[in-house]
């Protein structure tokens, strides 16, 4: 089983103040830069998507399940999220 996770590079323009500041800290902690900067944005609540959301957030995009909704108006909008107020009387 391959347990490698891809990783990307990534060049950024940040405040010398706060990078030095990161800097510090991530050698408190006897971390990498770029490990310390990861640790951070995990705590922060980032999560990657798993295969379930990717493919839920691709069809909720493409209109597969709910179909298209109709942004004419307020009323339409809500109308093709919800179904209209005549939908409902019939049920």
């Amino acid at each position: 089983m391959d347990t490698t996770i891809a990783k990307s590079s990534a060049s950024i323009r940040i405040n010398s103040g706060i990078l030095k500041q990161l800097k510090e800290e991530a050698k408190k902690e006897d971390r990498s830069l770029s490990n310390y900067l990861e640790t951070l944005l995990y705590e922060m609540g980032y999560r990657p998507y798993n295969e379930e959301t990717v493919r839920a957030c691709r069809e909720a995009r493409e209109g597969e399940i709910a179909g298209v909704v109709d942004t004419t108006s307020l009323e339409t909008i809500e109308a093709s999220l919800f179904g209209s107020d005549d939908e409902a009387e019939e049920d």
